[in-house]
């Protein structure tokens, strides 16, 4: 078992046929931080750090619920990436933003 989910009963399909984001939170899967601004200080509206299943949403940099929700499913991609600075690519940054812009 790797950050909070267990690959043999979730896999990525599975998981992409179910509302993902609200499931993985909900299912404590995915752990949801909001914080007033991003505590890395670089404005970005989320984050997920490598090797964790935090995301964080800075609320100052959010404009609304929909935002939220479309920031949310970004970070959530990366989570479900399993990202290390080592095996980061752009490649996994349009998956996100695929996964955001369904959620929009």
């Amino acid at each position: 078992m790797e950050f909070g989910w267990d690959e043999e009963n979730y896999t990525i399909s599975e998981i992409k046929s179910q509302k993902p984001t609200a499931k993985l939170i909900k299912r404590g899967l995915v752990n949801l931080r909001i914080v007033r601004t991003d505590p890395w200080g670089r404005g970005a509206a989320g984050r997920a750090p490598f090797g964790s299943s935090d995301i964080f949403l800075a609320l100052d940099q959010l404009s609304s619920p929909y935002a939220a929700a479309g920031v949310a499913a970004h970070e959530t991609r990366h989570v479900l990436q399993r990202l290390t600075p080592q095996t980061y690519i752009r490649m996994h940054e349009f998956e996100a933003y695929q996964w955001q812009r369904a959620a929009d």
